[in-house]
């Protein structure tokens, strides 16, 4: 079974500088060695409403007060990427070796985290649609 997943680069790492030629690398590594895919790529610039659906968590968390404020801050254009894989560990795969990886290497605070991947198949989906890739999972 192929399984797809959603990655992208953050806006604070995009807005630091922090995406370069040795991300990139490592990156594209990454997916070679966990035998990933890019079955998609996208560019989003979207406004804190999409914020707001993305991370609705964050939206209405009285421990993050301006969050309409960030989102506007991250309002930058955003490289998506839909990764696609064999099996149903991909998603897992993604978030313990690619994500995990890139954060230890290039994050530079607790909350410039680099990098985001979907945490679980339902969320692989929703985050999918709100980026615009409305390829369903698919079974060979």
């Amino acid at each position: 079974m192929r399984t797809r997943t959603l990655f992208f680069f953050k806006q604070d790492a995009l807005r630091q500088g922090v995406i370069r030629l040795d991300i990139m690398r490592s990156f594209i590594d990454l997916m070679s060695d966990e035998e990933l895919e890019c079955a998609g790529y996208t560019v989003i610039n979207e406004t804190e409403m999409f914020w707001g659906e993305f991370y609705p968590v964050n939206a209405n968390n009285p421990e993050f007060p301006d969050f309409t404020g960030f989102a506007r801050w991250m309002s930058v254009p955003l490289p998506c990427f839909l990764l696609e894989g064999e099996g149903e560990d991909v998603i897992c795969r993604v978030r313990q070796k690619v994500v995990v990886c890139l954060r230890e290497k290039f994050k530079t605070s607790e909350r410039c985290t680099v990098c985001h991947a979907s945490d679980s198949t339902a969320a692989a989906i929703r985050e999918m649609a709100l980026v615009g890739f409305t390829i369903p999972q698919r079974e060979e």
